[in-house]
């Protein structure tokens, strides 16, 4: 939530030195370059604005507001965004703050005569670097109307007003303390947009019916302005609910009679840098025993950009039944009084070590003989076989599931939604009663392979497949299986100064198990980087790439392990390492302030699990004229790691 788009900080550390310069949406009066005020002749057509900042209610889980704004806090300035009516866009703006007997006051802003709404309103601390915004944290926050903190303040953003000919403007604006954990309880996701995109996809709908009689004086016929504007081929009355990440953003519907007519259009936020999995529940209203009431007949399943296929007319057309021939999506449908389809004996097979495959199997029953249609296959992994956990596995959903890395000492069990082809088309989710596992290492022996399907997450910064070649007797540690090339690598590095990122695979801060992948330019994840981290513990087993990655007890090095390595390989600079058998490189690292990536060609720091204090760790470092193990390596550098294995 802290960071803006490039042209939002650009607007706010141009306001941070007190300048004003021209915005896009013509908020501020148009000038030709920055100049301080000043500098600037007084514009008779702008006119002042300033907020009177208050304080809120404080919920159990923040601290009470006004101890959050108060002086002591050292707020500095105020980030709000304006948008004037009649404009499509809004602009940001930093207004420095200060305080009157304790009481925070933000300096004036000069805007044209119109009405406007504050689509954010935001206190922030300029961290002691008034020259750089990226780093600033929130100290309070106004709240959205309907967010969960609504209740904590007497009014809401957006909160509109007027700026007036011939007057000096004074808004109040009432804060709650910002927790950043918190941060969708004050409605900011959809209004941040270099945090989240909101996208858009819209559908139309048809209803086949069989009995127009069953219709009269429904809701149907209402919306059409009555009976005889009844069809056998209705435009159908639907709900469309937006689950990310299997939590409800929302429901859509299109109960008007101005929009039973026209495609129904779904907005929803896509949060940029994170991998969101979406599902649109399309329920239709139609009659059942009980009367008129939506029921669930489709489920639409998508990640993060990715759209429903809408034909040439960007308009997802369904038809529940058999009326129009053409339509995008076509959902069997034979009316009210069918009973729904049921799955028995749920059941999977199979070998659960690593990497073999199990099969889940069922038995399709519908009371009226209607035929299977496509069902629903999912699978779950659970902590143990009571099932604590109980967690569904993305993209699964075929009959057959190899069991991966993420599985090991976890059980599975396989479940279906069965659906049949007419009738009453969705039966209810139905989980086989015992789950397979523990799942075991596969049968490994070092000097073979081992394929990987990495997947982005808090682990992976992307999503490939990678082979990793193994190793064994290593002067200094013969016994030990290593692998030949860096974790998160595409494959073994060509040379000792090999500055691909190809070879360089993934970077890591010290006992962090988010990986970092930087292809020159920019780094993945784009996230805030962490640039201190204070803690005297060495590198905890529950936080290891090596083993969260490649499972089966492979782990980062210790120490000691890369001590005896380099003293018994004679180890003087790169060339030595890379003539190992190791064939470790000059991948570089990325600096411990910044997250940039430096030094790729020309060093290689390779971290052990061994730490030296709350600010340091050990690593292996060479370069072309020195290789030794270095006691001081700031934990929040980022370093590349092999893997090894007892």
């Amino acid at each position: 939530m802290k960071q803006l788009n490039n042209i939002s900080v650009h607007k706010m550390i141009i306001m941070r030195k007190i300048c004003f310069c021209l915005f896009v949406l013509s908020l501020l009066y148009p000038i030709s370059g920055c100049n301080k005020i000043a500098d600037v002749a007084p514009d008779p057509t702008m006119y002042d604005l300033s907020f009177n900042i208050q304080a809120g209610k404080a919920p159990g889980s923040l601290k009470d507001a006004a101890n959050c704004i108060n002086e002591n806090k050292t707020a500095s300035y105020v980030e709000v965004t304006l948008m004037k009516e009649g404009d499509v866009t809004s602009s940001t703006i930093a207004i420095d703050v200060f305080y009157i007997s304790g009481q925070p006051y933000s300096n004036s802003i000069k805007l044209s005569p119109g009405t406007y709404s504050i689509k954010e309103f935001v206190m922030k601390n300029d961290n002691k670097t008034p020259d750089n915004l990226i780093d600033d944290p929130i100290i309070a926050a106004a709240v959205h109307e309907g967010a969960p903190f609504a209740n904590l303040v007497t009014s809401w953003l957006a909160k509109e007003f007027t700026i007036s000919p011939f007057k000096k403007n004074m808004l109040e604006v009432e804060l709650v303390c910002y927790n950043e954990a918190d941060f969708e309880s004050f409605g900011f996701e959809y209004f941040r947009l270099d945090q989240t995109v909101v996208r858009e996809q819209n559908f139309f709908g048809d209803l086949c019916i069989r009995n127009m009689g069953d219709y009269y004086n429904s809701p149907y016929s209402e919306m059409l302005g009555g009976n005889a504007n009844l069809l056998l081929d209705l435009p159908a009355l639907y709900q469309i609910e937006v689950l990310r990440n299997d939590t409800s953003m929302g429901i859509f519907d299109n109960y008007s009679v101005t929009e039973i007519s026209q495609p129904l259009k779904v907005q929803y936020a896509d949060r940029l840098g994170k991998t969101d999995n979406f599902k649109f529940e399309l329920s239709v209203l139609v009659k059942s025993d009980a009367g008129f009431q939506y029921e669930l007949f489709h489920t639409w399943s998508f990640k993060d950009g990715e759209k429903i296929s809408s034909g040439t007319d960007g308009v997802v057309d369904f038809v529940l039944g058999n009326c129009v021939p053409d339509a995008d999506l076509i959902i069997p449908y034979a009316g009210s009084g069918n009973e729904a389809p049921v799955a028995n004996n749920v059941q999977q097979s199979g070998n659960t070590q690593s990497g073999q495959i199990l099969t889940g199997s069922y038995v399709f029953y519908d009371a009226e003989g209607d035929m299977q249609g496509t069902s629903v296959i999912k699978w779950y992994r659970a902590d143990d076989a009571s099932g604590n956990h109980d967690t569904e596995i993305a993209n699964a959903t075929g009959l057959t599931y190899t069991l991966q890395a993420a599985d090991l000492n976890k059980y599975i069990r396989f479940a279906v939604i069965p659906v049949a082809l007419t009738g009453s088309l969705q039966g209810t989710e139905v989980k086989a009663e015992a789950y397979s596992g523990p799942v075991t290492p596969a049968s490994f022996t070092c000097g073979s392979s081992i394929t990987v399907s990495h997947t982005a997450g808090n682990v992976s910064p992307v999503s490939k497949n990678v082979t990793y070649g193994t190793v064994t007797n290593i002067p200094g540690e013969p016994s030990k299986c290593w692998i030949t090339s860096n974790l998160g690598s595409d494959h073994q590095a060509n040379a000792k100064n090999d500055n691909s990122e190809g070879s360089a695979g993934w970077y890591w801060q010290f006992n962090r198990k988010q990986g970092y992948k930087h292809n020159g330019t920019t780094r993945t994840p784009n996230a805030v980087w962490i640039d201190a981290i204070s803690e005297n513990i060495d590198w905890q087993a529950g936080n290891d790439p090596c083993a969260l990655l490649l499972g089966g007890g492979w782990r980062i090095p210790t120490k000691t392990e890369w001590q005896h390595v380099e003293e018994s390989g004679n180890w003087s600079n790169c060339n030595d390492a890379f003539d190992s058998g190791l064939k470790l490189h000059a991948a570089g690292s990325l600096h411990n302030y910044y997250g940039s990536l430096q030094n790729r060609g020309s060093e290689g720091s390779y971290w052990s699990s061994t730490k030296k204090n709350a600010t340091n760790g050990k690593f292996l470092f060479f370069n072309s004229s020195s290789s030794w193990v270095d006691d001081d390596g700031v934990r929040s550098n980022g370093f590349t790691l092999r893997c090894v294995l007892d």
